[in-house]
């Protein structure tokens, strides 16, 4: 372990009273110590800011800054500008880490010299049990990224989060003023923001940071236009600032389209925001080429091509064949 090498771990907080405490009490524990944790009350109307304080009041690793509700992107940045260590992490207060969690990225960042490094995500649903060891442990198996080889594997969802990620403070020094009154996609858009900083990112399947999937969260609930529109609006953004001949492009406009066809196939199961649903099938016609070219073969399988002709050909067929597949699954 590199000494005197300290951790900024940022923590949003908003309606989060019943999960904050252990949030917090995964953090204080940790095996790497030299760490101090910034609690960001952004605006909470529930109890959390004045748990914040006592949590401070505890340990004097806790800093707490109060701010008007700006969302978890602007509570993020609150934190950075706030912060002294060299290295930058971020926990949502709904959720939870293994109390190794920062000291097994840290060295891995340390001994691959990585500016990034990340770990799995648990996924955990509310009522479920928390098992105290897994039954199926992930084997650990370690890999390096350059640029071009992140955008070819963003279709793995646990790149996309900032949470189960260790940066390196000075990334943060060249991000350019970005929407901040976004509510999804925020993870995606600012991580690109930093991987494209990136020489070198490392990544562990071990998961060590546990997602909690409940009826409050944030993503729950059904489509609506805000997930639409802050979903578009960030690939937009990407795209926009993408160098058009870089070999990791192709990779970034295979994203944004896996991202319509999610977007579509939400609209259908939900029967909601269907002025949106052409505009989305536009785009993907617009980008098609990349859709059967050999190089984002990772990203579309046999069942995606065939889908998209269905959906470009026949929409009114494409559209039963969503909700029969949802029938199907029962969901």
């Amino acid at each position: 372990m590199t000494e005197n090498e300290k951790i900024s771990i940022i923590v949003p907080v908003y309606k989060s009273e019943k999960y904050l405490n252990r949030c917090v009490e995964n953090l204080v524990t940790q095996t790497y110590k030299d760490i101090e944790i910034i609690l960001v009350d952004d605006g909470s109307p529930d109890n959390c800011p004045q748990m914040c304080d006592e949590w401070a009041q505890k340990d004097d690793r806790i800093k707490v800054i109060h701010k008007h509700n700006g969302g978890a992107f602007s509570a993020r940045l609150e934190g950075v500008k706030n912060s002294c260590g060299n290295y930058i992490g971020f926990v949502d207060s709904d959720d939870w880490v293994e109390n190794d969690m920062y000291e097994y990225l840290h060295d891995l960042a340390v001994e691959h010299s990585a500016q990034i490094s990340g770990i799995g995500i648990r996924t955990i649903s509310e009522g479920e049990n928390v098992p105290e060891v897994d039954k199926h442990p992930v084997e650990e198996e370690i890999v390096t990224l350059d640029f071009t080889e992140i955008m070819k594997s963003m279709n793995h969802g646990a790149l996309w989060s900032l949470c189960n990620h260790l940066y390196r403070k000075e990334l943060f020094n060249n991000l350019p003023n970005l929407p901040q009154g976004l509510v999804f996609s925020e993870d995606m858009l600012m991580n690109y923001f930093l991987y494209k900083q990136t020489d070198t990112m490392v990544i562990s399947h071990i998961p060590k940071y546990n997602y909690f999937r409940h009826s409050e969260s944030a993503i729950a609930g059904k489509l609506t236009y805000n997930i639409i529109d802050d979903s578009v609006l960030a690939y937009n953004i990407i795209d926009a600032d993408f160098d058009k001949s870089s070999p990791a492009y192709p990779y970034s406009v295979a994203l944004k389209i896996t991202n319509d066809l999610f977007l579509i196939n939400s609209i259908i199961r939900n029967d909601l925001c269907w002025d949106r649903y052409e505009p989305l099938k536009k785009d993907i016609i617009k980008h098609i080429k990349y859709i059967f070219s050999k190089k984002c073969a990772v990203y579309f399988s046999a069942r995606h091509k065939i889908g998209v002709i269905l959906l470009i050909f026949s929409p009114k067929l494409y559209n039963k064949t969503i909700l029969a597949r949802r029938a199907a699954r029962g969901y």
